[in-house]
């Protein structure tokens, strides 16, 4: 999972300084990536 994440330009650069906005950015991606999952399963 984590190297999914890090396919994430922001997720890899760490744009955010903050570490509540980073793991904002972090649950988005997961997110994202859920719902690839979800969409292509049958």
């Amino acid at each position: 999972m984590a190297g999914l994440i890090k396919q994430h330009r922001a997720v890899a650069t760490r744009y955010d300084e903050l570490a509540v906005r980073f793991l904002a950015t972090v649950q988005v991606a997961a997110i994202t990536i859920w719902l690839r999952h979800m969409w292509n399963t049958p």
